[in-house]
């Protein structure tokens, strides 16, 4: 008998990241700390959690650059790892150049 597994696998590698960054929720933002981050999301801590399915704009310093990149996000899901409280971000509209830093730090 087969078995089916709900749980997809990921597209991108992922890599821990400690890095501050804003979240804009329509006209309100907020300070948060990324976690982890691959070139498709990131896993994000904040004092306020946004319900998933919303659509949110992070400001992130990309690694190992001066740059900083905005990127267009949707809440995914709530999770608690490694004792934090944060949320699941998968990016939706990124520019090619971060994507590919992003996936070059993650290697």
């Amino acid at each position: 008998m087969l078995f089916s597994s709900s749980l997809t696998p990921r597209r991108f590698e992922r890599k821990s990241y400690q890095s501050k960054t804003i979240i804009f929720e329509w006209d309100l933002s907020h300070e948060a700390t990324i976690h982890e981050i691959s070139g498709g999301g990131a896993f994000v801590s904040s004092s306020k959690f946004i319900d998933k399915g919303k659509f949110i704009t992070l400001r992130i310093a990309l690694p190992n650059s001066s740059s900083k990149s905005t990127i267009l996000g949707k809440v995914v899901h709530h999770n608690e790892t490694k004792g934090r409280k944060g949320m699941g971000v998968e990016f939706i509209d990124i520019q090619a150049s971060a994507q590919n830093a992003l996936i070059q730090f993650t290697r």
